[in-house]
């Protein structure tokens, strides 16, 4: 929850510096820093630190952790609108068809992995459209679900690419499923036959 939700963070969404990778090697020294400071204050996070620190005692692992969740706690109650919008960062970077851009991701192979997964999405909704109803019941709302939950999810905790793993099956199945009503053969007919068919929930 701290990696997305701290002042370093933040000042990087601030600055719009969208084409260039958030380097998080400054948050973790500062953060290395919390036995000198606690981190919980804003001038933790300043450059110079102004004034004598006084540092949290951590007993634990579970103390540290502790630490580290009201840290982000204290980050979002000052910045509420910056805890939004990196929440939107965070939705678009777990469903975003293109990896975030990296120095060791780029050209080509950037371009060949958001291509590949921009017709994978594509496909997936042409699925969703021909099961009409039907993705609303048994099993298809169970990848629904898990959809929703991991958005809730990410929207508050660290997000990228490889976080949506979780649901990449159900994607899959609807992915396939669009493929077959796009090429209109008989499991194409069959989805929007099936999907025709069904009855609304309160009347099965």
């Amino acid at each position: 929850m701290l990696l997305g939700n701290n002042p370093l963070f933040y000042d990087y969404l601030r600055s719009g510096a969208w084409g260039t990778a958030w380097q998080a090697e400054p948050f973790h020294l500062a953060w290395a820093d919390r036995l000198e400071g606690d981190p919980r204050e804003a001038r933790f996070w300043e450059e110079p630190r102004q004034g004598p620190l006084v540092p949290p005692v951590i007993e634990d692992e579970r103390a540290d952790d502790r630490l580290a969740y009201e840290t982000a706690k204290a980050t979002i109650s000052r910045q509420p609108t910056m805890f939004l919008w990196a929440s939107l960062v965070r939705l678009g970077r777990l469903w975003s068809p293109w990896p975030h851009q990296t120095e060791s991701r780029a050209g080509g192979a950037l371009w060949g992995v958001g291509l590949f997964y921009l017709v994978f999405t594509g496909l997936g909704l042409w699925g969703i459209g021909a099961l009409g109803r039907r993705v609303w019941s048994p099993p298809w709302v169970a990848g629904l679900l898990l959809a929703i939950a991991l958005s809730g999810v990410h929207a508050v905790y660290w997000s990228n690419l490889r976080m949506r793993a979780p649901a990449i099956p159900w994607l899959a199945l609807l992915a396939a499923g669009g493929a077959a009503a796009a090429m209109g053969g008989p499991l194409g007919r069959r989805i929007r036959g099936a999907s025709d068919a069904a009855p609304p929930a309160g009347e099965r």
